[in-house]
Parts: structure tokens; C-alpha cells; sequence
């Protein structure tokens, strides 16, 4: 275990059709007549946790105890070797004891159908990362990297933070954690929306209610007249420049010096829909009215929430911009995001559809944005890109987060027209790994354990400066 980097106590065991058999009956068939004489004896054979791909236990399905491990069920509903009954068998006997279960029948499926592993992938990942790489809450996140990580902090501390959306009702993909740091903490919420709908008035006032009292505003409301907006594409930066000349950016940035916040955060949807490019157009005039504010001196720490599915926003499905804070909800905090999905169902249908609920991953994702990068250089992450699925240095698909399974060739991409770098440094958990003075630059990284790191590149200048980015990878292998 020591020399791959495995914990022993975050051992889960994973199997398909036999395997599955196998996996189930190691995990709840746990008394020492079972335990064998061979291994390593003096040391427990128990794991953190099983995820069952078309398995059963037949007759040993009161096997299951209270207290025991949670499993993950995946099992075609028209499967004729292992019978679809065996995965509700597990399902009603987790229920009547009170053991963690997450039962995803594949409708029409038979018997491993492993062509559909796009769409059960994401859920053995977040499984994994809940109940064994994560094991237990990380709330609040402690983050070993040498930059000190003051997301939490910052919201815990915050006495304002203000939330910039197009729209009234887009704090829902936030609710988890305004719910928590406004409702239990000191924070007091102001939800600032550019557009005003007459229809959503009672319901943002049930919201601002639930959320400790939030505040609430419509620019377009405030400023008494009906504003432009974004329904193509080509017309963004023409919408841009007419809501700058009726004086919007100078509306943003007099709510701001009124609130004095601690925080600013705004909204970047990912969903890929017409409105999409309303909500960059409200990211562009917070951007610029917090970068005039920040030339005067008055600097606000700035995070965006973004909407993190598959499809990013804008004509092509661009990639994502990095995320460098990841909430996974608690329990509580999901409890908050579901009273926002009720007040605002009766005008979305999918917000009470309880199966809907529960293909969303329990999580709301933030970037930092840096306001105060005067050196010229950009850098991002080439590979890995931010949310996606890598398989021994091959990109797979998108999945939310960032996935390595085996080693990869980390590759950054800077702009540096002056040619100012000096060098790339790359970092793991904070610890300085490897340094690369001249482009491409390129780090091959194998973790050879399971777990979640920080993976950090850093630009030194030859004037002295540094330029940081970081994202959480989850590394297998």
C-alpha cells in the first residue's frame, strides 16, 4: 500500500456480471468463517465501499447488515443471465436496513451493456469520490497548495456578497451554498438580475425570504426601462455597447460602491441555450465595471459560479474556463437547493421531477478571476482540460471534473508575446514536481495511488512576477 499510495481504509471494490457476484459477497459476507487463511492474516479484508455492475446476491442478499458499506447498482432492466430482480432484491434489502444504495436501472438493457458506458461512467465517479476517495464531508475545504485557498474562508467571513445573474431566477444554481452561508452564517445576499420578468416577482420574494433575507434587484426594473438583449451570438458585442450607452456597466459599478461587498460573484451558464449569451453579456459589464473600480483602487475578491454541464456555452461548445473551487453540497446545503427547485417548479416542470433531481451531481463550481494580471501572459491548461475524462493520456469525454486514470503528459499553454517567461513550474498539492524553461511545456505526471489533488502550474518572469492556476484532478493509478 505504501509503495502505490493506497489508503487501506478507501479500498472499494468494483465488478461486472461474475466479478460483481464476487465484489458483493467479499463486501457483505463479512463474518470470520469467510475470512480464508491465506493473505495477509492479522489484517481486515473490509473496503470503504462496492459499486455492482449486473451482479446479484441470490440467497445471501440477508447478507446485508446494518452499518455495512454503501453500494452502487447498475443493471439492465431486460438483463436474461443475471435477472434485473437481483438488483432490486439489494435495493429493498439496503432499504430495510438502512445501508446507502444508489440503484441506476439501464431501461432495455441486457446483460453488460458495456456500449452505454458513457452514460454510466459519470455515475461510478461520483459514487467513488463520495464514499471513498471523499469518505467523509470536506466542509470546509482545507487546501494543501502553497496559495492559500480562501474561497471558504472568504464566504464564511463575508458580512455582503453580492450575485450577478441576467436573470431572476438563475441564483438556483447556487442555492446549496447561499443557502448555507446566508441562512446559518452572518452573510447577507444581494441577488442583482439585469432583466426584469413581472412573472417571477412572488417567487424571487419567496427566495429572498428563504435565503436570510436577501435583497433583491432588477437593473431593468430599477432603471425603468426595457433593455436589449443577446438572441444570437453575432449580436453580443453590438448588445454590449448599447447597454454601456444607456449607462448599465455605471449601474453595476454604483450598486456595487452602495453594497461595499466583500465578495462579488457572478454567473457564467453553461447550458447552451439562445439566453446563454444574455449571461455573457451581464459576465463582460461586470467584468469591466469591477476592473474601473479595481483602477481606482477599490478591490473586491470575484469569483464566478458556473453551470458545469456538458454543454458550454457559445456557437462551437467551447471549453470551460478552469474551475479553481468545486462545493460538494452536504446533505443540509442539497436540502437548500431543493427549497429553491420548489418555489420555482411551478415554472419549470423538471425542477420537482424527482428523477431529474437525481442525475444532477450534488456539486456548484466557482473560478476565481484575477483581476490584477497586468504581466501580458496568459496560461492555461492544454492537457488535462478542466472536466474531462482522461484515460492513459487520452482524452475521453467531458464528465464535470477533471478524471485521470493512468499517467499523463501535463501541457500548458501560455501566451507570452514578449516573451517574459522565464519558466513553468509544475506542482502537485502544493509541492513543486518539475520545471520546464523553454515551450512546449510539458510534465508527465502518474500519481500511482487513487485520490483528489491540486494540480498547479506556475509562469516566473523574467521580471520576477508569477502567474498561478490550478484544478482539482482526481487521479486512478
Amino acid at each position: 500500500a505504501n509503495d502505490y499510495g493506497i489508503d487501506p481504509d478507501r479500498i472499494a471494490l468494483i465488478g461486472a456480471s461474475a466479478g460483481a457476484i464476487t465484489a458483493l459477497h467479499v463486501t457483505y459476507l463479512r463474518e470470520p468463517e469467510f475470512e480464508g487463511d491465506s493473505g495477509n492474516p492479522g489484517y481486515s479484508s473490509s473496503v470503504t465501499a462496492c459499486i455492482d455492475l449486473w451482479g446479484g446476491l441470490y440467497g445471501n442478499v440477508t447478507e446485508i447488515d446494518p452499518g455495512e458499506p454503501p453500494v452502487l447498482i447498475i443493471h439492465g432492466t431486460e438483463d436474461k443471465v443475471v435477472p434485473y430482480s437481483e438488483a432490486e432484491n439489494i435495493s429493498r434489502r439496503c432499504e430495510e436496513v438502512g445501508v446507502y444504495y444508489s440503484l441506476h436501472p439501464l431501461e432495455g438493457a441486457g446483460h453488460a451493456p458495456w456500449d452505454r458506458y458513457e452514460e454510466f461512467l459519470p455515475w461510478i465517479l461520483d459514487f467513488l469520490y463520495k464514499y471513498c476517495a471523499r469518505k467523509e464531508s470536506i466542509w470546509p475545504l482545507q487546501s494543501t497548495t502553497k496559495y492559500k485557498n480562501s474561497f471558504w474562508e472568504e464566504l464564511a467571513n463575508a458580512e455582503i456578497i453580492m450575485w450577478f445573474g441576467a436573470h431572476p431566477d438563475d441564483e438556483l444554481y447556487t442555492a446549496g451554498v447561499f443557502g448555507y452561508f446566508t441562512r446559518d452564517l452572518k452573510g447577507h445576499l444581494v441577488i442583482i438580475s439585469l432583466y426584469h420578468n413581472p412573472k417571477f416577482v412572488e417567487s424571487n420574494g419567496m427566495s429572498a425570504e428563504f435565503l436570510g433575507g436577501a435583497d433583491y434587484i432588477r437593473i431593468e426594473e430599477q432603471m425603468g426601462k426595457q433593455l436589449p438583449r443577446c438572441k444570437k451570438w453575432n449580436q453580443l458585442d453590438e448588445v454590449i455597447e448599447e447597454l454601456e450607452e444607456r449607462g448599465v456597466k455605471d449601474h453595476i459599478r454604483q450598486l456595487i460602491m452602495q453594497y461595499k461587498p466583500d465578495m462579488v460573484i457572478g454567473f457564467e451558464s453553461t447550458n447552451g441555450f439562445r439566453h446563454s449569451c444574455q449571461h455573457v453579456t451581464v459576465a463582460k459589464l461586470l467584468d469591466e465595471a469591477l476592473l474601473e473600480l479595481r483602477e481606482n483602487n477599490i478591490s473586491i475578491s470575484y469569483y464566478y459560479t458556473l453551470n458545469r454541464d456538458p454543454g458550454w456555452f457559445g456557437p462551437e461548445k467551447m471549453d470551460p474556463p478552469p474551475v479553481t473551487d468545486i462545493v460538494n453540497l452536504s446533505d443540509e446545503m442539497w436540502s437548500y437547493k431543493l427549497k429553491l427547485f420548489e418555489i420555482y417548479s411551478p415554472f419549470y416542470p423538471t425542477l420537482s421531477n424527482e428523477t431529474w433531481i437525481n442525475g444532477l451531481q450534488h456539486r456548484e463550481f466557482f473560478r476565481k478571476v484575477d483581476l490584477e494580471n497586468t504581466t501580458g501572459i496568459e496560461i492555461t491548461f492544454a492537457k488535462p482540460k478542466p472536466g474531462y475524462l482522461y484515460l492513459l493520456n487520452r482524452k475521453l469525454f467531458y464528465v464535470g471534473e477533471t478524471v485521470v486514470i493512468g499517467g499523463i503528459t501535463v501541457e500548458v499553454s501560455a501566451e507570452d508575446e514578449n516573451h517574459k517567461i522565464d519558466e513553468i513550474n509544475f506542482y502537485i498539492d502544493g509541492e513543486i514536481k518539475f520545471s520546464d524553461d523553454a515551450p512546449p511545456y510539458k510534465w508527465f505526471y502518474n500519481s500511482r495511488g487513487i485520490g483528489r489533488h491540486v494540480m498547479g502550474v506556475e509562469a516566473e518572469t523574467t521580471d520576477g512576477e508569477t502567474i498561478y492556476i490550478e484544478q482539482e484532478v482526481w487521479s486512478i493509478l
